[in-house]
């Protein structure tokens, strides 16, 4: 084993996206220290999910990391949300450096690389006598719906200082980074886990129960259900096709699910287990990214599902997203008609096998390998 690795991402147990993907790769081979979601926003008090979550972290505060994979070891601190004050960044650095202080040593990382996979990392990164700090920007975090954009911003432009390179998940975003730091921003899009997803191409899975009595083509989403979606692409579409059903896997936000509720080929499945997913995706009949392109921050998306969905041998209908307009056996659509004629298309048979193969050399491993090639030619420049 190396030096390790220190990284900054989200919970622990959230939908799995590649700021979790790359540090699962990265803890194959290196002793790794998961610092799990470190507050890109203040909590609602009002909401049960956020209360919910503080209510673990503090029954969490003085308990060891817990190692779940691999060599990684997730911690969960306790420190103040959104820190915008001078005296708050200071309380923070002391209570985060003293949580992990035991793990530090157990695990060995006196000079680790780090990661950080939020944006906000910034105020801590310099704690930890890191030999090289990453920076993996997979969002334009500032025109997120949910948090402080301006402040978010701001945290952004300090981590960037303190960087020494930059990966960013959509040409836009590498754009936009460049403009805004001096140290190498790179291209680094999305890798899938390939051995996962296409056991859904070439394998008989059980049909999930509760696809049992859903009869007819099955137009499948898997993601979060939240401001990102066009609301009014699928309140005219879904009407036009009542011989198709639309399946949507994931949580919901902001009461997405509220206007569609009243059309018979909606069908909400909630969450699912990540291991259940080629399952579902087996028994889809095509995929769909129904992104709404009007929402600013969906300009620089780069949607993991797509690759997801690709290795499973699914077809996949989209809006004219810059990172999926020249991608094989994805039809990008900018009308209600264009939709309805492209979904139809990627219904017609087709050779799944040879679909999920064009993700093949795409797998996670593979594009951590060249991600850790350049950092290594960074650390050693």
């Amino acid at each position: 084993m190396g030096e390790g690795v220190i990284a900054f991402s989200k919970d622990w147990n959230d939908l799995p996206t590649s700021g979790m993907h790359v540090p699962w790769q990265l803890g194959k081979s290196e002793n790794l220290l998961w610092i799990s979601s470190i507050g890109t926003r203040k909590p609602s008090l009002s909401s049960g999910r956020d209360i919910g979550r503080i209510t673990e972290r503090l029954k969490k505060i003085w308990k060891r990391a817990e190692h779940t994979r691999d060599n990684i070891w997730v911690k969960s601190p306790v420190i103040l949300p959104k820190a915008s004050s001078a005296t708050q960044v200071a309380i923070n650095r002391v209570a985060l450096k003293s949580q992990v202080a035991h793990e530090r040593k157990s695990l060995n990382l006196k000079a680790p690389e780090l990661w950080s996979f939020v944006p906000n990392a910034g105020d801590y990164i310099d704690l930890f006598n890191a030999s090289v700090k990453v920076y993996y920007c997979v969002d334009d975090w500032s025109r997120m719906h949910s948090v402080d954009g301006e402040w978010i911003k701001q945290k952004e432009d300090e981590l960037l200082t303190k960087c020494d390179v930059v990966f960013a998940t959509s040409e836009k975003l590498v754009t936009n980074l460049s403009q805004r730091c001096e140290v190498p921003v790179f291209y680094a899009p999305h890798g899938v886990d390939y051995q996962h997803f296409s056991s859904a191409a070439n394998n008989e899975l059980t049909r999930p129960n509760d696809l049992k009595g859903v009869e007819g083509p099955i137009v499948g989403f898997i993601g979060t259900l939240d401001a990102r979606m066009d609301i009014n692409l699928l309140k005219n579409l879904l009407p036009k096709v009542p011989q198709m059903n639309f399946v949507f896997i994931g949580p919901e936000r902001d009461g997405f699910c509220d206007d569609l509720q009243q059309f018979p080929n909606a069908h909400f499945l909630g969450i699912k287990d990540y291991e259940e997913l080629p399952a579902y995706c087996r028994h889809f009949d095509c995929a769909i990214i129904p992104y709404d392109l009007n929402n600013p921050y969906n300009h620089s998306v780069n949607p993991i599902k797509v690759r997801e969905f690709l290795a499973a041998g699914l077809q996949v209908i989209a809006p004219k997203l810059p990172e999926l307009i020249d991608m094989q056996h994805v039809h990008c659509q900018d009308s209600i008609e264009g939709w309805r004629d492209g979904i139809e298309k990627a219904l017609e048979p087709k050779d799944r096998e040879a679909v999920s193969k064009t993700m093949q050399e795409h797998s996670w491993s593979e594009r951590v390998k060249t991600l850790r090639a350049k950092v290594a030619e960074i650390r050693n420049s």
